[in-house]
């Protein structure tokens, strides 16, 4: 099993330098978000990156609609469900 973000990072980042994302952590990233898609059973996802203030990723992943083959972009609208109760 794939360890969750909450528990594959420290719990204070304070002070912490980001690493670039790239090469082989961009990879492995990458990697998460398609693994989680699977598991979530969901077709695509728009993923954005924020480090320091500046985006550093902003990519979509998958298709849109099961069947079809319309790929998710960065600009893709989603629909979200509310997270204002977690």
């Amino acid at each position: 099993a794939q360890d969750s973000p909450q528990s594959a990072l420290p719990a204070d980042l304070t002070g912490a330098t980001p690493r670039p994302l790239t090469g082989a952590l961009l990879a492995d990233f990458e990697a998460y978000i398609a693994a989680q898609m699977t598991s979530l059973g969901v077709p695509g996802a728009a993923v954005v990156v924020v480090q320091d203030g500046a985006v550093v990723l902003e990519q979509g992943y998958g298709v849109r609609e099961w069947g079809r083959p319309e790929p998710v972009t960065a600009d893709t609208q989603l629909r979200i469900g509310s997270i204002t109760k977690s």
